[in-house]
């Protein structure tokens, strides 16, 4: 939900980024050593509460999937030795029905503390490009790639509802008042959080209720509406997203529709960033 490993920025990290997030998290944690062996044998001595502490300090994502070198532990079974996306272009991963998809404006949770003090028009502009191009463009090209060796279904989805009571802990809280969900909303329809309670909200409690029965249908099932327009709740049928990236908008109510991209996504697309092992971190 709401992530791939071909989106910019975020989905893999280089191994140079990766020691050098390392070595940082090691000074946090008091550990001087510039020998790489000595600081993994300085980590495994201390609590993992401890570790987790110092790497919430750090900017971003200071840890993300790594593509390992055949230099290293040679003769060793390797986690991740490939590319994603030629991975997926090679049809060699594992198969079944595939759910997938977005929340409409992303990068909605950064705009308080990032674009705040920009005119609104710049900032909803850099927000929505944001959006576009560090998560969707990934996304989207996910689809297309899987769809071409994977013979099963894969259901996609845009997540578009707004609501300023629930999920209320990423509420657009500043001056831009922008609609559609955030990064993460979602997740807060799907399952419990203290900090949000239940919604007292009638449609935001029938658009959770919606999610579940999707997600559980597709968990036991493996498709989100087995029963179609014969379900009280859903009334409706989630196609295969197919050639066409046919997707359901979850919102107040559903609807289903053709590829829920922007003509920026599609330029970024047109582009190849969403393929770009160079721009993805992806070094093998």
């Amino acid at each position: 939900m709401s992530g791939s490993p071909l989106c910019i920025v975020w989905g893999l990290q280089s191994r140079h980024e990766g020691e050098k997030k390392a070595f940082e998290l090691a000074s946090k944690l008091g550990i001087t050593t510039k020998n790489k062996d000595k600081v993994l044998e300085s980590l495994y001595k201390l609590p993992a509460a401890d570790i987790l502490e110092k790497a919430h300090e750090m900017k971003l994502l200071p840890f993300r999937p790594v593509i390992e070198s055949w230099l290293a532990a040679i003769g060793q079974e390797k986690f991740l030795s490939k590319c994603p996306v030629d991975k997926y272009n090679s049809g060699k991963y594992n198969k079944g029905p595939h759910m997938m998809g977005f929340v409409n404006v992303e990068a909605k949770a950064i705009s308080e503390s990032s674009f705040s003090a920009l005119p609104k028009v710049i900032a909803k502009q850099l927000i929505q490009t944001v959006t576009d191009l560090a998560f969707i463009t990934g996304i989207d090209t996910k689809q297309q790639l899987l769809r071409t060796h994977n013979r099963h279904p894969i259901y996609y989805y845009r997540f578009s509802q707004d609501s300023s009571e629930y999920p209320g802990f990423i509420a657009d809280k500043n001056h831009l008042n922008i609609t559609g969900a955030g990064h993460a909303d979602d997740l807060a329809y799907l399952f419990y959080f203290s900090e949000v309670g239940l919604p007292s909200d009638p449609a935001i409690e029938k658009t959770s209720r919606r999610l579940v029965r999707f997600v559980t249908n597709f968990v036991k099932y493996g498709n989100p509406t087995p029963n179609g327009t014969a379900d009280p709740l859903l009334g409706i049928t989630w196609p295969n997203s197919g050639l066409l990236g046919r997707s359901m908008d979850i919102n107040t109510e559903l609807s289903t529709g053709l590829r829920p991209i922007n003509a920026e996504v599609m330029a970024f697309e047109a582009l190849g960033l969403g393929r770009s092992r160079f721009l993805g971190s992806c070094f093998d």
